[in-house]
Order: C-alpha cells, then sequence, then structure tokens
C-alpha cells in the first residue's frame, strides 16, 4: 500500500451508467411530460442525448419500458456531442415538428460526469474533475399553439484552428476532457461577429436580445462570452447561479437554466448559446408566446 488511489477502469464506469442513467433520465421525462400537458401514448419520437455514458439497448429503449411509451416511438440519439448536445437534440425536434405537425417529440438529456472523475494532480484534470457534475433534463416539442416558446431559428459554427482547444476522449479510466486556458480568450474575441451573424438571418440584432442564456462551461467561459457580447454583469446571472447550484451537467444545464428562467412576457426572445469540442458553438433562438 503506496497510498496511490486506485481508480475505476471504464468498463466499471460504463455499468454503473447502466445501472443509474435511465431512472435519473425519466424522472426528468415525467416532469416535462407532466409540463407540457402531454401523454405518453402522444409521444412519436424521442431524443436521447449524452456524452457520458453508452450501452446498447440504451437509455432511449429503457425509457420506452419505462415510461410505457408507443412500442412505434421514433428514435434518435445524440451522442458525445459534448455540452451543445441538448441545443442539437432541439435542432433535430425542430425539425422533426415541422415536417410532421402531429408530431410529439420528447427530449431527454441524462449525463452522469461524475463518473469520469479522475483524481490527478494535472491542473487541466482538476479543472474539469471541480466543474463538472450529474443531471438530466427534458422538454416536450411540438407544433401545436400551446408552446410556451417557438422556436425560432438555430445556427451553427466550427470554430477555425481550434481542435485542439477542447476534447472528449474515451480512456482507459474513463473519459478524459482536456481544455485549453487559451479557450476563453479565443471565444471573446471571436464569438460576437458568429452571434451576430447568426441573429441577422432573422432580422435580429443583438440589442433585440432579452435573455441570454449561455452555457457555464466554466466562470471564465462566461466571462468570456459576456464581454464578447458586452453584457452587463446581470445578463449572465442565470448561467452563474445554475453552475454554483448544480455544476456544469454538461447538455442538460441549458434546460436547467431556462427552468430557472421562470415565465417571461409573451415576445421575449432567448438566446441559448453553448459551447463543445470543435471548437463548435451552437446557438438557439426562442420566442416567448
Amino acid at each position: 500500500n503506496n497510498g496511490t488511489l486506485k481508480m475505476p477502469g471504464t468498463g466499471q464506469r460504463m455499468r454503473f451508467f447502466q445501472a443509474h442513467a435511465s431512472s435519473l433520465a425519466a424522472q426528468a421525462c415525467r416532469s416535462a411530460l407532466k409540463n407540457a400537458g402531454c401523454s405518453t401514448a402522444q409521444i412519436t419520437h424521442l431524443i436521447t442525448v449524452s456524452c457520458t455514458g453508452f450501452y446498447a439497448p440504451g437509455v432511449d429503449v429503457e425509457l420506452i419500458d419505462t415510461l410505457g411509451l408507443p412500442a412505434t416511438t421514433r428514435r434518435i440519439q445524440v451522442g458525445f456531442m459534448g455540452c451543445h448536445g441538448m441545443l442539437i437534440a432541439l435542432r433535430a425536434a425542430r425539425a422533426i415538428a415541422g415536417a410532421q405537425p402531429e408530431a410529439r417529440v420528447l427530449v431527454c438529456a441524462v449525463e452522469l460526469c461524475s463518473l469520469h472523475f479522475s483524481g490527478k494532480s494535472d491542473p487541466m484534470c482538476m479543472v474539469a474533475d471541480s466543474l463538472f457534475a450529474d443531471g438530466a433534463a427534458a422538454v416536450v416539442v411540438a407544433a401545436t399553439d400551446a408552446a410556451s416558446y417557438v422556436l425560432a431559428s438555430e445556427g451553427s459554427y466550427l470554430f477555425p484552428d481550434s481542435r485542439g482547444m477542447m476534447s472528449w476522449t474515451i480512456g482507459d479510466e474513463g473519459f478524459v476532457m482536456s481544455l485549453s486556458p487559451q479557450l476563453p480568450g479565443m471565444l471573446q474575441k471571436n464569438l460576437a461577429p458568429v452571434i451576430d451573424s447568426w441573429l441577422a438571418e432573422s432580422g435580429v440584432q443583438r440589442s433585440q436580445v432579452t435573455h441570454w442564456l449561455v452555457h457555464p462551461g466554466g466562470p471564465r467561459i462566461l466571462r468570456a462570452a459576456a464581454g464578447a457580447l458586452e453584457l452587463p454583469e446581470s445578463a449572465l446571472q442565470l448561467s452563474r447561479q445554475i453552475l454554483s447550484d448544480y455544476g456544469n451537467m454538461s447538455s442538460p444545464t441549458l434546460l436547467f437554466i431556462l427552468h430557472a428562467l421562470g415565465e417571461v412576457e409573451a415576445g421575449s426572445l432567448l438566446a441559448l448559446v453553448g459551447f463543445g469540442p470543435g471548437i463548435t458553438c451552437e446557438m438557439l433562438l426562442l420566442k416567448a408566446v
């Protein structure tokens, strides 16, 4: 015994994910269905999101069984996309609902980030270990007048020459996150024109956005985003609060921020922004109804 902590292997961590992820996801789904006034029998599509664990049959199949969704439910899995995975799932749900007015799309993100605690003294690993947490969130997307928000537009941008700034790889002792200290500076320098160009596609200016929901990748990421977009300190307070209260839960986090925002005035514009390996920026514009 030399005092070294033996960390579990990736297989053991995946078995833990298989044992616990679906129950957390089901809890989030039941809440989303209740809030939407939607029965399980009405669900036509299921989109699941995760980057922290995999097995097959997976969380999607377990949710169909556990929730009693129709056996005909169409499934999509958004896997290993990172913190902005929910925005990618909502983009897919928007496309489905737009093409099939009768569709009811249940979107669920579940992450057990703590499974990949490294315990290493490397500064980059220590940052990741201290930021990430577990969580699940779900929402129903449909082409209905009863919706709280309209998914007005979406966008994506891959920053050039940024592949080395963030990675999420499969190691022998869990998944390994790397974050470059240069990332916040790159975002502060380059984010504004990306956001402005995307908003302009919908005839919207930055000043017209009522609420900014930026994924809290960490305090420095939020400061960089606020600086780039020339936002007051208060604009990202909810993002900071969710990070403080729950940690960075990866893909479910933006829905936690949206839930914390509560009811907003009709016509309000909400910009949801998240970052992931690439470096990619995913964006979604919601309009309150």
